[in-house]
């Protein structure tokens, strides 16, 4: 029979994670015991039917291949006579990109889009034709931060005195916010320290040189997101 509608989880950023809570209801006079799996459609479909997945609700688990973008918990239990328990489903697209200080010049593909789409099998002990499989879709982006200009000089100046200077930090996703935290350093310091960031928007950050000490100052000010 055709698969039902997929529940869709959204866009996230790659290394974000989110978690969606579903029931599974009993709505029979016994307890019954499930098997959670998660794989490809393809995987699963090659293993489902065969004879083996039958008489066995786990053996599933062990044809698939192992994965965390979709992780079902609890993946086995027992579900009391007319009874639900809850279902925790989490999405967890699994790559990252970071981008740390001025000198950094590396920029991700602001809009590129990752679409997931795997298929959520439940078998019941005992209950082989009950088999219930819920298609499961999220789609993850790159994180991109631009900052410019990317290094900043400063003139000579005396101790405990100050000059500033402005780096514009741009999101240059169009698809996502972004929050960006600013770690300053002795010497340098960066304002504001924190801030959420909207698609394709920018914001000034004034960054400000004040010596405590003679001699040459080379920091780097980390902007994370």
């Amino acid at each position: 029979k055709p698969l039902a509608s997929p529940l869709e989880l959204g866009t996230k950023y790659f290394g974000d994670a989110v978690t969606m809570r579903c029931l599974l209801v009993n709505n029979g006079p016994n307890a019954v015991k499930f098997a959670a799996h998660v794989g490809t459609v393809q995987e699963v479909s090659t293993y489902l039917n065969e004879q083996e997945q039958a008489n066995d609700i786990g053996a599933l688990g062990a044809k698939l291949k192992p994965q965390s973008i979709f992780v079902m918990e609890p993946r086995r239990g027992t579900i009391p006579a007319y009874s639900e328990i809850d279902v925790k489903l989490t999405f967890n697209p699994q790559k990252s990109y970071d981008i740390k200080g001025f000198t950094a010049t590396q920029t991700a593909v602001g809009n590129s889009l990752e679409s997931f789409d795997f298929l959520s099998v439940y078998q019941f002990e005992g209950l082989p034709s009950h088999t219930v499989q819920v298609p499961l879709s999220g789609k993850a982006t790159s994180l991109s931060l631009d900052l410019s200009p990317s290094m900043l000089h400063f003139n000579p100046i005396a101790v405990h005195e100050h000059q500033d200077a402005v780096v514009e930090i741009k999101n240059s996703n169009d698809l996502l916010p972004l929050t960006f935290r600013v770690r300053n350093t002795p010497n340098f310091k960066g304002h504001p320290t924190k801030g959420l960031l909207q698609p394709g928007e920018s914001t000034p950050l004034k960054v400000s040189f004040a010596p405590r000490t003679l001699g040459n100052h080379r920091e780097r000010i980390a902007v994370e997101s």
